[in-house]
């Protein structure tokens, strides 16, 4: 008995692995730049193609296009546009670093300080905060832009605190080394009275164990004690 064997069919070359980059950041970003534009299930189509974002014609036909026009993508770099409104074709696209591209994406917060207005994620890398820090402090604590973008994170530490008085200027903790107090004890006093008066402050002594309000005080609890049959 003999068998008849079908001969293999031969599947058409891809068109994708004829440039040799199908594998490369390059191709991963244009495949997925196209999906989030014509492909309705993506989970960013809305964002993208549900806004009118587009691919122009000769990047959606040909990956070689979009290499010659883009160049390969540099390590750590995405692609961006440059009008977060606008299209994907050569003269909107860039590879940039996610940090920037972060600053150019349509949510971001911008602050204002000191006549200085720029992205939540510029004052952070500026100020050394976190961006979870600035926004928790303005969002749930009320904090002005100032407040939020000039104390110190947490644990890290205080600015010296400079305070002048006849002529001379030194810290919190040296004035408070000179009166003997501590600085606590001498940040307390500058909250309810001037420099001048924290500086000549006295505080009141407790009475003597053998004054005459403490033998006095003493005996009225022995009589308070013996009245009980304590």
């Amino acid at each position: 008995m003999s068998f008849k064997t079908t001969p293999p069919v031969k599947q058409p070359p891809c068109p994708y692995r004829r440039h040799g980059g199908s594998r490369t950041p390059a191709h991963n970003s244009w495949r997925g730049m196209k999906d989030r534009c014509s492909n309705p299930r993506h989970h960013q189509f809305p964002d993208y193609g549900g806004r009118g974002i587009s691919v122009c014609s000769r990047w959606a036909e040909s990956f070689v296009a979009f290499l010659e026009d883009m160049g390969p993508q540099p390590p750590g770099f995405t692609l961006e546009r440059k009008d977060n409104d606008g299209n994907y074709e050569p003269k909107n696209c860039i590879w940039a670093s996610r940090q920037a591209q972060g600053r150019n994406k349509s949510n971001n917060r911008l602050l204002s300080l000191h006549g200085r207005t720029q992205p939540l994620a510029a004052w952070a890398e500026e100020t050394g905060l976190k961006r979870s820090t600035i926004v928790m402090r303005l969002d749930r604590y009320g904090w002005t832009v100032e407040r939020a973008l000039l104390t110190p994170p947490f644990g890290s530490p205080l600015p010296k605190r400079l305070l002048t008085h006849d002529g001379r200027t030194l810290s919190l903790r040296d004035w408070a080394r000179e009166v003997g107090a501590s600085p606590s004890a001498f940040a307390a006093r500058l909250k309810r009275m001037s420099l001048s008066k924290a500086l000549t402050y006295s505080p009141r002594k407790s009475p003597s164990s053998n004054s005459p309000r403490a033998i006095r005080n003493r005996a009225r609890l022995g009589r308070i004690k013996e009245s009980l049959g304590v």
